[in-house]
């Protein structure tokens, strides 16, 4: 199987706090290494972008697993394309939230739109690639 990579958008369905978001960081690195996934997750308090790139079947499960989770509801897979190479290799899973550089990015877009369901595909992952200049956590 090949390569893809794949960008779901989600609605939040509590106010998670900084501690929270730290446990699924440390949940999905782990996993995510193990099983030779990587990618970036962006959350801004009312919304999370997040891309997952690797084998096909791999990150479908993974996808499926998320889709799952309490935390989250209106869950949209925005993209799921085939790749050659990845975007995110340096990352099992990187992340930022809110920043200059993330309000930057979208403004470079001619947006001021957080909510990810106004962004196509190709914007939503450009908001990830600029996020991720300034990974945090």
């Amino acid at each position: 199987m090949g390569l893809i990579r794949l960008i779901y958008s989600s609605h939040a369905d509590l106010d998670l706090r900084l501690s929270d978001v730290k446990q699924i960081l440390e949940t999905a690195r782990s996993k995510n290494y193990a099983l030779g996934v990587c990618g970036m997750l962006f959350y801004n308090s009312k919304y999370f972008l997040q891309a997952l790139e690797g084998e096909e079947q791999t990150v479908q499960h993974i996808y499926n697993k998320i889709a799952d989770d309490f935390r989250h509801d209106d869950l949209q897979v925005i993209s799921q394309t085939s790749i050659e190479d990845t975007l995110f290799s340096h990352w099992a899973m990187g992340y930022a939230g809110n920043s200059k550089a993330v309000d930057d990015t979208l403004s470079n877009m001619g947006l001021a739109s957080d909510d990810f369901t106004q962004l196509n595909p190709d914007q939503c992952l450009q908001l990830l690639i600029g996020a991720g200049q300034h990974q945090q956590l």
